[in-house]
């Protein structure tokens, strides 16, 4: 796996908490015990630097990869709901008062670990360090720590900026036919001109890194293979078939993939970033960790896909079949669901602030009606909803 690629991907969604941000809002702290914007980035750096000084000074250890304790260790650290008290060493001492500043030292400390952590690769499996909440971690666990930990505060910053909203006694369970409040989705960042590439057929192989950078792949064939990483980005992907195909990370950044099937694929992380799906079949799609941002599927055949945990920002889901899907404890919300088939969808235990379901169906989606707090639906949809609930209308 090109475990930087990971980390350029992270850098990008920290730059996204931060893009519109005054310097009043980026100074201010909602109370006492709570950082301002500028106190979460001086962690962060203090952190990824501390980070840093442990790779450099690791001992040798025998490599082992355990695939399924990476994704473990990254989901825990990116959990921004789970708080924990950080160390006297690692809070901040006000060294900010600039946001530009800040920005540009987080910058050059994240710079520093792509070139780290590019440069060493696989070997990192091989270097032992003992992190003092999750005990002896290897090199490249470590990485995915550190992605997971400036996701984390990336999620903190957001919601430091986001405005307060209105007092009211209580939280609707449901909102019904309230115009979307989400940000809207960015486009794919495309070059004007793409390459095309030779030989698409021979790209992607069994135990193959493979990047696209700028290109417009056109009949790829991936069916079947078991890749270590795929990395794409200012791309677009074309009537490429990566059916049953196995890859441990696949981290795309602008990039359009277009009657593509990817039915069966598995993926163990997925990191997306201003993505389009479109026209394409995902039946049976597993990923174990999936971090989306500005996504759409838009026609698209995604039944029975597994995205178990999911986190979605930015997003849009439209005009596809979801029926048995399963985004069982996903974080949807903001999301824009229109004209979906969700029956029998499971999304029991998601999260579902302002995801909007309007002109969708759904009759037959599991869910917890604790889960529909603060989802937006069509008055018809609410009286399918209230159905679920136990509600008798007369």
């Amino acid at each position: 796996m090109r475990l930087a690629a990971l980390l350029e991907a992270g850098q990008s969604d920290f730059l996204d908490a931060l893009t519109d941000l005054t310097e009043e809002q980026s100074a201010a702290k909602p109370d006492q015990n709570q950082w301002s914007v500028l106190e979460c980035i001086e962690h962060v750096i203090i952190v990824e630097e501390r980070h840093l000084r442990w790779l450099d000074k690791g001992r040798s250890i025998e490599p082992q990869r355990d695939h399924d304790r990476e994704l473990r260790l990254f989901t825990i650290m990116r959990n921004y709901l789970e708080k924990r008290e950080a160390p006297e060493a690692l809070r901040p001492k006000n060294r900010f008062t600039r946001l530009a500043d800040a920005c540009e030292a987080f910058l050059e400390a994240r710079d520093r670990s792509i070139r780290l952590v590019d440069e060493r690769g696989e070997t990192l499996y091989a270097v032992g360090v003992k992190h003092p909440f999750f005990g002896p971690v290897n090199g490249a666990e470590l990485v995915h720590l550190m992605d997971g930990h400036a996701r984390r505060h990336a999620d903190q910053i957001r919601s430091l900026s986001k405005p307060a909203p209105p007092p009211r006694a209580r939280l609707d369970p449901i909102r019904v036919q309230r115009e979307d409040s989400s940000a809207p989705r960015v486009e794919p960042r495309l070059p004007e001109e793409l390459a095309s590439p030779a030989d698409p057929g021979s790209f992607f192989t069994n135990e193959a890194n493979v990047t696209l950078d700028a290109l417009h792949l056109r009949n790829g064939n991936a069916r079947g293979v078991k890749a270590l990483n795929f990395t794409a980005s200012g791309s677009v992907v074309e009537l490429t078939n990566f059916a049953g195909a196995e890859f441990e990370s696949i981290v795309l950044k602008d990039v359009r993939l277009l009657n593509c099937d990817l039915a069966h694929l598995k993926v163990q992380r997925m990191v997306l970033e201003r993505v389009e799906i479109v026209d394409c079949r995902l039946m049976g799609f597993s990923a174990e960790s999936l971090d989306a941002r500005d996504l759409l599927i838009q026609n698209s055949d995604v039944r029975y896909a597994s995205l178990h945990g999911a986190w979605l920002r930015n997003c849009e889901l439209e005009g596809s079949k979801w029926q048995e899907a399963d985004l069982r404890s996903a974080d949807l919300s903001g999301t824009v669901i229109r004209r979906c088939d969700l029956d029998r969808a499971d999304l029991r235990d998601a999260k579902l602030l302002d995801t909007d379901f309007r002109t969708s169906q759904l009759e037959g989606m599991q869910v917890d009606t604790k889960d529909l707090r603060g989802a937006i639906v069509e008055p018809a949809q609410a009286m399918i909803l209230a159905q679920r609930m136990g509600l008798r209308i007369v």
